[in-house]
């Protein structure tokens, strides 16, 4: 192997430079997947809001829309940079107490929330676990493709109580994908907790 007192002095500096701008680049690419984290974690909620046995937040700059219909439900429209970005952003918390025999999937089914109709090169329901308000839950995804642009994405993550009382989330998205839609899911999963009785 070569030492480095056999290589010209020009291709010593030549190789630093190359590790060093290699260097700047994982620190560049560094620092923007950190402030993207770093916008959800400093992202301002809204004061507790009751979704039934259920404690809820939703982003300060979205449009809270509250229905009290057989399902208490909470609709979030984003108002903010998404909005001015050409993007539609919408949350919704559903909460019912199951009737006997229902399951989590029944209700799922019963508020259309596995799904509104088929996407372009629909990849269909893809399920994983979550626990929400310390309780274990499941939750789904789909998105459409359209020229290999993600067009639209739900995400819907769903729990029961034991004592029967179900909550849904879910996030549609329209317009282009981020990791930071990702990121808000699954912070306002962590965020819902259960009302003291």
């Amino acid at each position: 192997m070569s030492k480095w007192w056999h290589y010209p002095a020009w291709r010593r500096r030549a190789l630093q430079a190359v590790m060093w701008a290699l260097l700047g680049a994982m620190l560049g690419v560094a620092a923007i997947a950190s402030s993207h984290r770093r916008a959800i974690k400093d992202a301002r909620y809204s004061p507790p809001i009751a979704c039934g046995q259920y404690i809820v937040h939703v982003p300060v700059d979205w449009n809270l829309i509250l229905d009290s219909t057989a399902v208490l439900k909470v609709d979030a429209r984003d108002g903010g940079r998404a909005a001015r970005q050409k993007r539609s952003r919408r949350l919704a918390f559903y909460q019912a107490e199951l009737r006997g025999g229902e399951s989590l999937p029944d209700f799922l089914a019963a508020q259309n929330l596995l799904g509104s109709g088929p996407m372009p090169e629909d990849n269909g329901n893809q399920a994983d676990e979550v626990t929400i308000a310390g309780y274990d839950g499941l939750v789904y995804w789909r998105s459409g493709n359209f020229l290999g642009n993600f067009e639209r994405a739900e995400y819907t993550a769903a729990t029961v109580s034991p004592d029967g009382q179900a909550l849904a989330v879910r996030l549609t998205v329209s317009g282009p994908l981020t990791q930071a839609d990702l990121l808000l899911f699954r912070d306002l999963l962590d965020r819902i907790s259960r009302r003291p009785h």
